[in-house]
């Protein structure tokens, strides 16, 4: 998706889910769940079709049988950083 847009993402047709981040994590390892997927329910975004239709070539992989796209930030050590990645991404 092109971040200089002015993209809204209505709030029913998303859901954060906080996992726990793989890789080293020092001494709260596998005890905070930081990692965030943020789950994106494409048919309810208000796309034109043909916005819609390149989502879903361009994202194919990241989209599952049900419409749901899936966007995974790990990159941080806070929840709220990693949710606003997943979101500008």
């Amino acid at each position: 998706m092109n971040t200089s847009s002015t993209s809204h993402i209505p709030s029913g047709a998303c859901e954060f889910q906080f996992i726990h981040s793989s890789g080293p994590g020092g001494q709260h390892v596998n005890k905070t769940s930081t990692a965030v997927e943020l789950l994106v329910t494409i048919e309810r975004l208000e796309l034109d079709a043909y916005t819609l239709r390149r989502l879903k070539q361009l994202q194919a992989n990241r989209i599952s049988k049900l419409g749901i796209l899936v966007v995974q930030a790990s990159n941080h050590r806070s929840q709220l950083k990693n949710r606003q990645q997943a979101l500008n991404r």
